[in-house]
């Protein structure tokens, strides 16, 4: 019953997919039935702009913890990434939340998720993402351009170096 109830919110499209990032510095791994994509410790923002891409082209989902983001409860927000219900190919949608909160889905410019994956890997916050068997929420109310330029705003922000 658990399986049928989580697939209902995986779009499930690239689990049985096979991705090989174009950067040899780039590797991937599967662990506990997951493919992720492992970072060197000295990525660069432009080698995360190129996998981002690829990732898109490829049609895949991207997920992990974001241990800055500012919550009430536990440290940080789970994020997932996701093409659905996108508005065009600068951005992606994006779902967040932990223990007991999330958000809607919003419009996060792909400049913004490039900064916020290469901050949490240049300070050893993070070193994959997770790109199959993502949960992304895609039955969240879409929020208005307005919530997601001020979303995009803050995570871009809080992940300035």
């Amino acid at each position: 019953m658990f399986n049928k109830i989580l697939s209902f919110f995986r779009s499930g499209k690239t689990s049985d997919k096979i991705f090989r990032p174009s950067n040899p510095a780039l590797k991937t791994e599967v662990a506990d039935g997951h493919t992720f994509v492992v970072f060197p410790p000295h990525i660069t923002r432009q080698d995360i702009s190129v996998l981002l891409e690829e990732l898109r082209s490829a049609g895949f989902e991207i997920a992990f913890h974001d241990t800055i983001h500012p919550t009430l409860s536990d440290p940080g927000a789970y994020f997932s990434y996701s093409t659905q219900k996108n508005i065009d190919n600068g951005s992606w949608s994006m779902t967040c939340g932990n223990h007991g909160w999330s958000d809607g889905i919003f419009h996060i410019r792909q400049e913004t998720l490039t900064q916020q994956i290469f901050n949490l890997v240049s300070n050893g916050r993070m070193d994959r993402i997770q790109i199959t068997e993502v949960c992304f929420f895609s039955h969240y109310a879409l929020q208005s351009q307005e919530k997601s330029a001020k979303k995009d705003n803050e995570i871009f922000q809080m992940h300035a170096t």
